[in-house]
């Protein structure tokens, strides 16, 4: 996982709704042995706590995405969701 330099922005999406337009702005933060902490950009408004999500982040030629879920409630603009057990590359 040493592709995840803080502060990396990341796109999160939720998964288990038809509204591709709702998605939260991110930033990662720490990476721990089973889970990762994100700091939202604005978190008046956070993914439900157990809710299923998928990451979404880029560099200069790659987008990158994984499937993950929140593991915690939204704690003054933090959350921890599921770190991840593949990350799908594809070229720009």
């Amino acid at each position: 996982m040493s592709g995840f330099k803080k502060p990396l922005p990341l796109t999160i999406f939720p998964t288990d709704t038809n509204d591709s337009k709702k998605s939260w702005k991110a930033y990662f933060e720490i990476m721990e042995p089973s889970q990762m902490k994100i700091r939202l950009e604005s978190f008046s408004s956070a993914p439900d706590f157990g809710s299923d999500i998928l990451v979404v982040f880029y560099d200069a030629t790659h987008r990158f995405q994984f499937d993950s879920a929140i593991l915690s409630e939204n704690h003054n603009g933090f959350i921890n969701i599921r770190k991840p057990k593949v990350i799908y590359k594809r070229s720009l």
